[in-house]
């Protein structure tokens, strides 16, 4: 909140609270580090926190400074490192093999990756006023579209490559789902046309942000049809 681009990108902000916004986040960062502790991960829980200060804040020692935030693309690989080598240690916890880790880490950071450059196309008029230079802002829609889908297939295939062959567990609804779902959310939402209609934002809630409820809630149904 209160960033230059944001007064155009995100005018539903402006007269918000920061102490509501920070006390819920510093909430939900004291429960999930009360589970990762427990769980004997507590390292995890500190990924996305220091991630996101040097990315947002950044820190200065002397003549050194670090700062993530800035350069084309920056922002969506810290984004697709942070959750992609925080879910791969959630679920590789107690794996041996290195492998299906470094699958998963794959996955799941192309998915963040992805999803957090769609988010940058309904921002492109703010960020072009604030010199910020996202992937659709500096290459184009339609390039950065082919990017993205390209990026997209390949991660899927590696990964049904990876289930043909049990590298992975056998879940090929949950791959198939999220595929599907992942063509759907790069050739819709990356058209900024109707991007203030109102049901166009709530789809794009749904499919993007809640694709991971909604494959549970889509796993745990099929799993008791077949049981």
């Amino acid at each position: 909140m209160g960033a230059e681009e944001d007064t155009v990108n995100r005018k539903e902000l402006k007269g918000s609270n920061k102490k509501v916004g920070l006390t819920v986040s510093l909430l939900a960062f004291i429960i999930g580090t009360y589970i990762l502790a427990k769980e004997g991960i507590l390292i995890l829980a500190f990924i996305p926190f220091i991630t996101g200060y040097l990315y947002s804040k950044g820190i200065k020692i002397g003549r050194f400074a670090l700062k993530l935030k800035g350069g084309l693309g920056i922002k969506n690989i810290v984004v697709g490192l942070t959750w992609g080598i925080f879910i791969a240690g959630l679920a590789g916890s107690e794996c041996g093999n290195l492998v299906p880790i470094v699958l998963v880490f794959i996955f799941f950071g192309v998915k963040l990756f992805i999803n957090s450059a769609i988010y940058d196309f309904k921002d492109i008029k703010g960020d072009t006023l604030a010199g910020i230079k996202t992937l659709p802002v500096s290459l184009g829609k339609r390039k950065t579209r082919n990017l993205l889908t390209a990026m997209h297939l390949i991660s899927h295939l590696a990964l049904g490559i990876a289930l043909i062959h049990g590298v992975l567990a056998f879940e090929p609804l949950i791959v198939l789902y999220s595929f599907i779902c992942g063509l759907i959310c790069i050739q819709t939402f990356t058209n900024t046309e109707d991007e203030k209609l109102l049901y166009r934002k709530l789809e794009r809630t749904i499919l993007v942000d809640g694709e991971s409820t909604s494959i549970l809630g889509l796993r745990i149904v099929a799993s008791a049809l077949i049981a």
